[in-house]
């Protein structure tokens, strides 16, 4: 290959990951994704190294393949967890990263009451063992087409139960029978996915007491998804108002041994602390629990604001 621009170069769709990208543009021309970075002057030691293209991307192979394909850097660079809303993932090498990103804002518990912890190499919603999740929409794959199909970058991290779309749950790619002896979706779970796809798609989401940037909703969901885990006390008899609503918190100092972050757990756990998550979320709108935390406001509809006084701090 020359250095022109390829004969054959279909363009990422909105909210592609990278990898996927990367896959699509090498079957267009017959080659497998190791030759096409190769052909950029990027070397894979393995195919899974294709993920970490999906988490960051070089600023010099973004320039090559902008002018292999015809588009624009700044496009590449959102097909990157790095570059697809800013804070998402957090800042890499930023000191002690996990306790500036999960103990900012507090929800439930009032603020200064939780355990101070300090973890190295820590990136949000990351897996701990650098493995990408691996989940998808069936109603989003196109079945007329052969693959391989736009595979999105909010499915490379467990940040979502489901499709907000298509309503339905995502799909497990290592068993994509699992989902369907899964009950369907509570209103809960949808709610707090349809927030997490505002932020993904827009860059602001609409909560009920104010509008807020993608980037504190990200900080405000992964909040709530460790003090679930970890509450210091139980104010207003907390954890027994969330059991009904299948919450499964987790009682205060259970476990601590054991503790890992949530990037660090299977995905089966993770599955139930997003569930806990939604069910935190619905209750504290519906009035169910108060939260006492400096961002429990937030989700109060009679908390209404007009303008961002909030949000104009970040």
């Amino acid at each position: 290959m020359t250095a022109t621009r390829w004969p054959v170069h279909p363009a990422p769709i909105p909210g592609e990951a990278a990898s996927s990208w990367l896959t699509r543009l090498a079957a267009a021309l017959h080659i497998d994704a190791g030759i096409l970075l190769d052909d950029l002057g990027y070397h894979l030691n393995t195919m899974v190294e294709l993920d970490d293209l999906t988490i960051a991307m070089p600023a010099r192979l973004a320039r090559r393949l902008a002018a292999r394909t015809g588009t624009p850097t700044r496009r590449i660079r959102r097909t990157c967890l790095a570059g697809y809303r800013p804070g998402l993932i957090g800042t890499p090498l930023a000191h002690n990263q996990y306790a500036a990103y999960t103990q900012q804002y507090s929800i439930l518990p009032a603020p200064g009451t939780r355990r101070y912890r300090r973890l190295h190499g820590w990136l949000a919603w990351l897996p701990t063992d650098g493995i990408l999740t691996s989940q998808s929409c069936p109603s989003c794959l196109p079945k007329d087409t052969a693959p391989p199909h736009a595979y999105l970058l909010a499915w490379a991290i467990p940040i979502l139960l489901t499709c907000p779309i298509h309503r339905c749950r995502l799909v497990s790619a290592a068993d994509p029978t699992a989902s369907y002896y899964e009950p369907p979706p509570s209103p809960a779970v949808t709610a707090m996915d349809t927030y997490t796809w505002q932020a993904l798609t827009t860059g602001r989401v609409t909560l009920p007491g104010e509008t807020i940037p993608a980037r504190v909703w990200f900080r405000l969901l992964r909040t709530i998804i460790d003090e679930i885990t970890d509450l210091p006390a139980d104010p207003d008899n907390m954890r027994a108002a969330l059991q009904p609503a299948g919450a499964g918190v987790r009682p205060a100092g259970a476990e601590q041994d054991n503790w890992q972050p949530y990037e660090g757990l299977d995905c089966y756990a993770q599955d139930r602390a997003l569930q806990a998550a939604a069910a935190v979320i619905a209750a504290l709108q519906d009035g169910t629990i108060t939260g006492h935390g400096t961002a429990a406001h937030l989700f109060r509809t009679h908390h209404r604001q007009l303008g961002l006084p909030f949000a104009a701090h970040f």
